[in-house]
């Protein structure tokens, strides 16, 4: 679907925003409940982003960049992305490669499994987005329960350490566990992450 009225687009997504977030919770878990989520309203950034409307306040908002208003399927790709950084909030601190990079494979997974678009995936431009899901990639080779382990031990992808990838899968590439837990707009990791095969 696409060409079709922003607030019909902006009614849809938000309709969506349950169904999505319920499979995301049952892929990597319960969300951080102390959290509302708001809805979804249109950004004219360059990015889509989740934002927290009120100082020290428990809501999150989903913002979807204003190209979507007439082009649902780019609304749906950008919605399952940011509702990964809705499982567990974090104001004020940067999500690390392991979140960004669980966030670009399940919106590609979404649009592919569920809205049977196969074709949704970062562009090559966003080159630190391509990076991070072919981190994310090998993590799955390497083991497919390995984010679902992580979970158990500590709900924010923030908080993961590269001793927890350790603990849940010892042979686990140390180069990747490093990768994994660096900030994401920390470029320091992306000079490693083009070594990863």
């Amino acid at each position: 679907m696409t060409d079709i009225d922003p607030a019909l687009t902006l009614k849809i997504l938000n309709v969506k925003l349950g169904s999505i977030l319920n499979i995301a919770e049952e892929k990597y878990g319960t969300r951080d409940m102390s959290y509302s989520i708001l809805g979804i309203s249109y950004t004219d950034l360059d990015y889509p982003h989740i934002w927290f409307p009120f100082d020290d306040s428990k809501y999150v908002g989903i913002r979807v960049m204003d190209t979507c208003k007439e082009n649902i399927n780019q609304g749906l790709y950008q919605l399952a992305h940011e509702v990964i950084h809705c499982l567990c909030p974090h104001p004020g601190i940067n999500a690390n490669v392991l979140e960004e990079g669980l966030a670009t494979h399940f919106a590609a997974e979404y649009m592919d499994k569920y809205e049977k678009q196969p074709d949704w995936h970062p562009a090559e431009t966003d080159y630190k987005y391509v990076l991070a899901l072919k981190c994310i990639k090998k993590v799955f080779e390497i083991n497919p329960d390995i984010v679902t382990k992580l979970v158990a031990k500590e709900r924010n992808f923030v908080n993961i350490t590269e001793d927890m990838l350790f603990e849940v899968s010892p042979e686990f590439p140390r180069d990747l566990a490093k990768i994994l837990t660096t900030n994401f707009n920390d470029a320091s990791w992306i000079e490693l992450a083009n070594k990863i095969e």
